[in-house]
This record gives C-alpha cells, structure tokens and sequence, in this order.
C-alpha cells in the first residue's frame, strides 16, 4: 500500500538524532539503513524493488549504511525471563564480576533481539541502568556504561568483520537509548533514578556521559534537578551541586 507524501516525510530521516527522539515514541518499529534519501523515499513509498543482495529485509536499529546487506544476524540466543530476573538480582546486589561474565558471554542481557535495551523488569520496564541507579551502585552503574559503549560489545553482538566506524555508531545509539528511553510508571531515565534516590556518584557518573539529557522531564514533568532526593533524606545539596 503506497503511503502519502506526509507519512513518507514522517518516516524517513538523514539525521540520527531525530530517528532516535522517533523510535523513543514507537518502540515496536525497526529502521531501514540507504546510502541515499532518494533510495529511502523509494523504498517508503514502493516498498523493495531493486535487485542485488537487499531482499527487503528489514534492518535493525543499530544496523548503520555501512553494515547493509552483508550483516549476519547475532549467533547470540535470546533469553527466558528467568535469565532476566537472575541479572537484575545480581545487578542489585552488587556481583560486578558475575555480572561483566554474563554479559560478555551473551550479549542478549544488554541489548534484545530488536536492538533496544532489553528489559529487565516488564512491569516497569526498567533497562540495567534504571537497576543499578536505584540500587545507588555507582561501580555497577560504571560497569553497564563502560561496556554499552565499548564497541567491541557490540562487534561480539554481531559476530561480523565491518569497519570500526560501524560499531563505534551502533554503540553511540545504544548508549542514548539506555541513558535516555524512560521507564513506564513514571517516565523517568536512569538519571532521575540517581537523583530522586540521592546517589551523588551515580548522578555524577550519568552527567558526565555527553549522551545524558539531563533535562528529560518524567510524568510530571519534572526534571531530574527537580527530583533531587525526593526517594531519600539526605544532603541534597551536595547532591545538586552535581549538575
């Protein structure tokens, strides 16, 4: 079904950051990669109709121009929900060492089949960065950074031979996603967390990662500045003197 000339402006963009804001607000949605926006229109408006290795498939978020049509899907298993809920217990309680072997066994813990942060608490929808600053683990929270923005991650994820160019971008974007994608209950990022439960070091770990939007607003809409230690009794100031 062709789509009109409006839908196709909405859904093709030459901008990585707009794409991003787009996919935070229809997280169901997969991203096509083209070398260029006239074969991007065309494909919006005809759907695949060229020849060579293309097919039609669809690429995944954290697929870049670069990495088209020669990508291989992750050798990486998705895992069940009881694999999930022993992450996130050993997330809140602290288990850097198990937690850094988990990961890097599978990288599916950090990032599910569809390229997005994976889950770790459905009801909530809280990312590993939402568990860790709630649990005020500083060395954790560093941990989980350290590592989404390690390209050889994401080189592990995939299994593939592209440039460094490649993972250096898909690293970019899944870091802004597990910074800046909010829970469900309130819409509040990681760094809200860290504010509202008064954890300096995790606060002043997340404002230093060029990524963080540090005037997301939740729910209310409120700012993390806005919630500093309404979760806790403690030195605020101290705590806002960090941003």
């Amino acid at each position: 079904m062709r789509m009109s000339f409006r839908n196709v402006g909405e859904r093709v963009f030459d901008n990585k950051e707009e794409a991003l804001l787009f996919i935070k607000k229809n997280k169901k949605i997969r991203f096509k990669s083209f070398r260029n926006f006239q074969d991007a229109q065309n494909f919006a408006y005809n759907g695949y109709a060229g020849g060579g290795n293309d097919g039609g498939n669809t690429d995944s978020l954290l697929s870049s121009p670069s990495s088209l049509a020669v990508e291989k899907p992750s050798p990486f298993k998705s895992l069940k929900s009881q694999e999930l809920v022993k992450l996130r217990k050993l997330i809140e309680k602290g288990n850097l060492a198990e937690v850094k072997k988990l990961v890097w066994e599978n990288p599916r813990y950090l990032v599910s089949s569809g390229d997005f942060p994976t889950i770790l608490h459905e009801g909530c929808r809280y990312n590993a960065l939402h568990v860790s600053t709630k649990a005020l683990n500083a060395p954790m929270t560093d941990l989980l950074l350290e590592t989404i923005g390690d390209p050889a991650f994401t080189t592990l994820l995939y299994d593939g031979p592209p440039t460094a160019h490649t993972y250096i971008e898909r690293s970019d974007i899944l870091l802004d996603l597990y910074l800046n994608t909010p829970d469900k209950a309130l819409n509040e990022t990681p760094l809200h967390f860290a504010s509202k439960f008064g954890s300096v070091e995790c606060v002043r770990r997340l404002v230093t990662c060029s990524k963080t939007q540090v005037n997301a607003r939740n729910k209310e809409g409120k700012t993390p500045f806005d919630v500093v230690c309404l979760r806790c009794s403690g030195a605020s100031q101290d705590l806002k003197s960090t941003f």
